[in-house]
């Protein structure tokens, strides 16, 4: 699949979690529809949007959901079993250096972020590292749930997570 990320009309300026903002009309729409995971029968419907302006990237995710729960609420703590969103990319275009980026966001907001090595580095002993709390607290990041939701809410719930990456992020 192709995709192109726009630059946004205007700055970016604070992320929000309200889809009305009109900056999100400039960016295509993705639906996920591979669900890799051993299949529970839960698929809950996901849209992403990308854009970026001279400052970030940025990154929304729109989920209508069942079975929502978020307890892990530092950063770099395991979010993968919470309602989370992942996003992967890699910010160099040379196919000879495949390392890439793993953002994982609870609903809550709280994120997971390696830096995961390219091949070849993995190949010579190098090994995915978590990105630092100093380089995650320049991140924005914004969600419509509250940090924590315990218990579960097992009714159908839309939730929403944007989140704004200093391009300074890719240069570490």
């Amino acid at each position: 699949m192709d995709y192109t990320i726009r630059r946004a009309a205007q700055p970016l300026g604070t992320p929000t979690a309200h889809g009305d903002h009109a900056l999100w009309a400039g960016a295509d729409e993705l639906s996920v529809t591979d669900y890799p995971w051993k299949d529970s029968g839960h698929r809950p419907t996901v849209r992403a949007r990308v854009l970026w302006d001279d400052g970030f990237l940025a990154v929304r995710f729109e989920v209508d959901d069942r079975y929502v729960r978020a307890v892990a609420q530092m950063w770099n703590d395991s979010v993968c079993s919470d309602s989370c969103v992942e996003f992967f990319v890699a910010p160099n275009a040379d196919p000879q250096h495949d390392a890439y980026f793993n953002f994982e966001v609870n609903c809550g907001g709280t994120m997971l972020l390696y830096a995961c090595a390219s091949t070849a580095d993995r190949e010579a002993g190098n090994k995915t590292v978590s990105v630092s709390d100093e380089d995650g607290a320049a991140i924005r990041i914004a969600h419509s749930l509250p940090k924590i939701v315990e218990p579960e809410i097992t009714e159908p719930t839309s939730w929403a997570v944007e989140y704004h990456i200093p391009w300074g992020l890719f240069d570490r």
